[in-house]
């Protein structure tokens, strides 16, 4: 009987064990996940960030030899799906049209449920040059006056608040979902005191 009652004992620490050793596993490979879709997203995010960032500072913007008024800088803006500008793309040349288009296109799975997902295209004088993939999961742009107001006039332009959010090619995990990326930019040329 004793010798039942230890055999026991030691199967059930031995099952203890065991399943101790199984969730830490778990865990660990969940973290590698996490970690890797995070390192992806992050990656598809740099890209389409660092590409809006510099066309936004440079709204406006023209070499001396094309001097252009920085009141007209915005051609058109539809807070649903286009904004479209004129700002220096290369030093030297001559500004160009640039415009971001973004619209819906699918829906993906995070813990919260079905969330859009947006395409995101970039063009430069009607050509097609960057965007992203359909892994953004929010893409807002709002104009705003120097005091933070959204704006009635385009030509009141200062500032531009961008909301983005991204989530990794490789799918949600259960650790990470979304890298979000907001931020307000101020192009010189919109904050000339001659404007």
């Amino acid at each position: 009987m004793q010798n039942l009652i230890a055999y026991s004992v030691t199967i059930l620490v031995a099952f203890v064990i065991l399943m101790i050793i199984m969730t830490v596993n778990l865990r660990v490979q969940q973290t590698a996940i996490a970690t890797t879709q995070y390192q992806a997203s992050k990656i598809s995010q740099a890209d389409l960030v660092e590409m809006m960032d510099r066309d936004f500072r440079n709204i406006g913007s023209s070499y001396p030899n094309y001097a252009l008024d920085p009141t007209t800088a915005i051609i058109a803006f539809d807070s649903t799906g286009v904004f479209s500008f004129w700002a220096q793309t290369e030093r030297g040349m001559p500004p160009a049209t640039v415009q971001y288009d973004w619209a819906e296109s699918g829906t993906v799975r995070l813990d919260s449920g079905y969330v859009p997902a947006y395409s995101v295209l970039r063009t430069v004088d009607g050509d097609p040059a960057g965007g992203s993939s359909g892994s953004v999961t929010n893409f807002g742009l709002r104009l705003l006056d120097s005091n933070g107001n959204p704006v009635a006039v385009l030509s009141d332009t200062r500032q531009i608040e961008v909301n983005l959010s991204i989530i990794s090619s490789l799918g949600s995990s259960e650790l990470v979902e979304t890298n979000d990326w907001r931020t307000t930019i101020r192009p010189a040329a919109l904050a000339q005191d001659t404007l």
